[in-house]
């Protein structure tokens, strides 16, 4: 596909209808103007065709660029950053073209043999591509030479023996030749095979003699741009063009009723369009033109969409193009967007300004374009493909290793699962980045892509062939919070801004694993996460009864010590010996009753153990390797008693026992739900009626609260660069600011306040704890200029998903409709692909968030209204089960253009129980565990399509239920399950 420097979109957002002559037209006045409109949209691509034959033929000889009429010219040189002669240019193929004029009778155009992609395209004074010779999916190979003769379809001439034919509707013609180009190495090689290229008349051709063309004429009118030429003409001039052009090139049969529409309007061959149609004098005719060529671009814009493929981030123009038939809307909008298209089954030209969240490519920004194993572009014997990188003006960027695409022929690195990742960047990877090959350079000004496959496979392409992704590398995340031991996994939910998102993930496939003989550090009945360390080869695990101290070098899985849970918010409580962990880890639930599983739950940990699962919840290490964690009522530090000998044991180096009693005052009884870390070292304590800031060795005379007045929290807190501080209570959402002294509410120091939907009746049953949100607040949008959002469900029976401006709210922003107050910025109600909708659908889960990409669950079972009120820990294990398991999960992503949710995908019939979901960047998936045929099973989703892409099978026993935990990976891939009974490490590889 051509695309012509001056050629643009002309795509117009919003046009109101129009009249002619004022008020109270009559209605054939009004079809007078339609059949306008239909005459200008069908004239338009010959019309274009001969402005652009007139400027690509004005020279007297032939050259680089251009060549007298029926002479071929061939560009001399691949494209570079200097090249401006034509808009996303290929680095693929060197171009020979010629404009034919077979008025005089048949040309013969002779296509040599080569050693390579050499495609020969034949289009018609209308646009259509009427013949291919060579390579492009028609079979001839490219070692034969080829003879076409060239003709029109009135031409009676006989074809000779051995000769091939393209017949063209009319007298002009266009000739395009794409031949591979290696580098400008190979130049050489392809000029060889242009120089072999011949056009010649019929006559000539047959005489056997040395043919000669004559000389062409230049002339400086014709000195433009050929599509703004023709989009400036007048009515009349651009009229009388296309009815002088009809007398040689008439429409064909298929065009008859369309001949009749037009005719009426004095459109046709050798016709006269009468002006007077649009207006009484200049003034209006000018006035009408303007608004029919505005209507018209909008029609052809939006009629044409349907014709767009789109893979993901990736979009083309797909069938009928370059074999238009009566399509004419898309025919001269892709005269407009692309003259000179190849048919699909030549060709396939796919662009990308967005990733594959839809949030626009970045100037600056890093990206990763994914191929997964197996799965780079299906091109046949013939083909190839390639990737290719346009700055704002269409034109390639220029870059120090004067690198434009990557393509087949680029001696690429592969990651060791047999995927392939190409880096988009604007700078050099490091020297020792083992992907520096695969840098395909961005600039420092905005960009988009294109990803052209010649010669596809059209068995693959559409059907089994999945599109790379394009994801954004490491710029829209958070930033690393410089006091946690590390930038993932110090703290609960991952990372600062709780977006449960981890590079690591599993590989695809599906695995039956027995983790009944999995190395394990055992605790519980709760174990929320395993938390890094500063070495890589340790890390803390905290359950509910204690804390331990793992070795994780290489493949190892190793409690090396361990210190029981100093505090219960209770009496009866202690701990558990890890032989009762192994009993219940190895029993099977299903096929009893809740009250069965009750009576074994209270035998193995006492009467009371519902209240074990305020222990161990939320926790964070800091660079220190000092871990915090709340158990009962109090605030914890644990640290190695000796830091180079973790076996010597842990100890309690700091503590407060009643959090509540010693910062609010004696008479408070508030319980701990959440705990994260300020950027500048302070630790934050989550109440369930207020949050409090203070030093990390917990001395209450440092520290600051805020309370809430009538409201309850439930979750754990997100927190910024800034040191925002983000909590939402069961009837609003809430920006606190720690300025480095104080905890403010206060707007000047930029905190705020919001209500949301959250009725006070929406408590179910099972698995969430109270009404309101059940999420722990994510943040979403890292960087200057950003949508930066905060991100929770609601607390309506069926939830919705709720986004809040977390800075200033912007000065074009309106409070959405139906929301409450004009902080939030949007949301959507979720469904969860659920048919018909149940009563309820909601989750104690937080909203999983990567870029601009959100992924929910539903905790709820379809007859949560029938079922008894259980405590959370016996409802989380009999969630699946005992019980129908809940299903139900979506995805959305927010639109930074129309600051909006959108759902991407959803799925009724996946179930995802109790355990937190998480997103893997390795493998693109949505990550979540639930209850199925064939008991306890990780599912893993392709993040942009819902499809089923991993699947660990866990079996029956309670081993495989992970209880309120989060899915872990390590960065070997190997699955880190945080499951009832304790973590234990699970392998792909042995």
């Amino acid at each position: 596909m051509r695309h012509f420097k001056g050629i643009y979109w002309l795509l117009l957002l919003s046009v109101p209808l129009f009249t002619l002559g004022g008020c109270g037209n009559s209605s054939p006045v009004k079809n007078a103007t339609d059949a306008v409109s239909d005459a200008y949209i069908f004239s338009f691509p010959l019309v274009t065709m001969s402005v652009t034959m007139q400027n690509a033929t004005n020279t007297v000889e032939g050259t680089s660029k251009k060549a007298p009429i029926n002479q071929l010219h061939h560009a001399a040189a691949l494209a570079s950053a200097g090249f401006r002669e034509v808009v996303t240019p290929n680095v693929d193929t060197l171009y020979s073209q010629a404009f034919i004029d077979l008025k005089d009778g048949p040309l013969v155009f002779v296509k040599p043999a080569s050693d390579r992609y050499c495609s020969a395209q034949f289009l018609d004074s209308w646009t259509n591509s009427v013949g291919i010779a060579g390579s492009g999916g028609t079979g001839d190979g490219y070692a034969e030479q080829v003879w076409i003769l060239l003709r029109q379809d009135d031409s009676d001439t006989v074809v000779p023996t051995g000769m091939r034919e393209a017949r063209f509707s009319g007298n002009l013609g266009w000739i395009i030749c794409r031949t591979l180009c290696m580098g400008e190495d190979d130049l050489t090689n392809v000029r060889a095979i242009q120089e072999r290229m011949r056009l010649l008349p019929l006559t000539a051709y047959l005489a056997g003699g040395t043919y000669v063309p004559p000389a062409g004429t230049y002339d400086p009118q014709y000195d433009y741009v050929p599509v703004e030429r023709v989009v400036g003409m007048s009515p009349e001039e651009f009229f009388k063009e296309a009815n002088r052009l009809m007398v040689d090139n008439p429409p064909v049969s298929d065009d008859k009723t369309m001949v009749e529409t037009i005719g009426s309007v004095g459109v046709g061959p050798g016709l006269s369009f009468d002006v007077s149609i649009l207006g009484s004098d200049e003034s209006s005719v000018a006035a009408a033109w303007k608004d029919l060529m505005s209507k018209v671009n909008k029609r052809v814009a939006e009629s044409s969409q349907k014709f767009f493929v789109h893979w993901g981030p990736w979009q083309y123009l797909g069938e009928p193009i370059a074999e238009f038939g009566t399509e004419y809307d898309y025919r001269a909008m892709v005269a407009l967007k692309g003259l000179g298209a190849n048919p699909v089954s030549a060709a396939i030209y796919a662009s990308a300004n967005k990733d594959s969240d839809g949030v626009p490519l970045k100037a600056g920004s890093h990206y990763r374009v994914h191929f997964e194993k197996g799965a780079l572009p299906p091109v046949l014997e013939d083909g190839f493909w390639s990737i290719t990188a346009y700055g704002d003006d269409n034109f390639l960027i220029p870059n120090s290793l004067n690198r434009y695409s990557i393509s087949d022929r680029t001696p690429l690195v592969f990651n060791a699962d047999g995927s392939l990742d190409l880096l988009l960047q604007p700078e050099a990877p490091q020297d020792d980045d083992p992907l520096r090959a695969n840098w395909l350079p961005t600039g420092s000004g905005g960009f988009h892509l294109f990803l052209r496959l010649y010669c596809p496979d059209r068995n693959r392409v559409g059907v089994d062939w999945e599109a790379p992704s394009i994801v954004e590398n490491g710029t829209n995340v958070p930033t690393a919070n410089p006091y946690l031991s590390s930038a993932l996994y110090g703290i609960t939910h991952f990372d600062p801004s709780q977006s449960d998102s981890t590079p690591y993930g599993p590989p695809k496939g599906t695995f039956s694993v027995d983790p009944t003989g999995k190395p394990i550090s055992r605790g519980g009945p709760i174990n929320i996460i395993t938390l890094a360390t500063t070495s890589l080869s340790h890390m803390w695990g905290i359950g509910s009864d204690r804390v331990s101290y793992i070795e994780v070098t290489g493949d190892d899985w190793t409690e090396v010590t361990r210190i029981d849970a100093p505090a219960y918010l209770v009496d009866d409580l202690g701990p558990i010996d890890p032989s009762v962990h192994k009993s219940v880890g190895e029993m099977v639930f299903e096929g009893k009753t809740s009250s069965d599983v009750d009576r074994i739950l209270a035998e193995n940990y006492g009467e009371k153990y519902p209240h074990r699962l305020a222990n161990g919840v939320y926790s964070a290490v800091d660079r220190d390797n000092v871990l915090y964690a709340t158990f009962g009522y109090g605030v914890y530090a644990f640290a190695l008693k000796d830091k180079n000998d973790p076996s010597a044991g842990i100890e309690i180096i700091h503590r407060i026992d009643n959090a509540a009693k010693e910062i609010q005052g004696p008479t408070s009884n508030a319980i701990l739900y959440g705990l994260t870390m300020t950027y500048d070292g302070f630790l934050v304590i989550n109440f369930s009626n207020g949050v409090a800031v203070l030093d990390r060795s917990l001395n209450t005379a440092t520290a600051q609260k805020v309370l809430f007045d009538k409201e309850n929290t439930g979750n754990s807190i997100a927190i910024d660069e800034n040191n925002g501080i983000y909590v939402v209570t069961d009837k609003k959402m809430h920006k606190l600011v720690w300025t480095g002294t104080k905890l403010s509410q206060e707007e000047t120091d930029g905190a705020w306040t919001s209500p949301y939907d959250a009725p006070e009746d929406a408590v179910p049953p099972i698995v969430k704890f109270d009404a309101g949100s059940g999420s722990t607040p994510t943040l979403m949008g890292f960087g200057e200029g950003e949508d930066r959002l905060v991100v929770i469900t609601d607390g309506c029976k069926r939830m919705n998903l709720v986004a809040f401006w977390r800075d200033k709210i912007p000065s074009d922003a309106s409070q959405q409709p139906g929301t409450a107050s004009n902080r939030i910025a949007g949301q959507i109600p979720v469904t969860c692909g659920l048919d018909p909708l149940p009563n309820w659908i909601q989750s104690e889960q937080s909203v999983v968030v990567n870029g601009y990409g959100a992924f929910v669950v539903n905790n709820m079972p379809i007859d949560s209204d029938n079922m008894a009120r259980l405590s959370k820990i016996l409802g989380a294990a009999t969630l699946g089960p005992v019980y129908p398991p809940s299903k139900g999960v979506e995805r959305f992503r927010w639109d930074t253009e129309s600051n909006r949710w959108e759902s991407v995908w959803s799925r009724g019939d996946v179930s995802s129980t109790s355990m937190i979901p998480v997103h893997c960047r390795t493998g693109n998936m949505a990550v979540v565990s639930g209850y199925g045929e064939n008991g306890w099973e990780i599912t893993g989703m392709d993040w942009y399509t819902g499809k089923t892409v991993h699947r660990t099978m866990l079996g029956k026993t309670n081993y495989g239920n992970g209880s309120y935990a989060i899915i872990q990976y390590m960065p070997d891939g190997d699955l880190l399950f945080n499951s009832l009974v304790g973590p234990y490490r699970v392998s792909y590889t042995n």
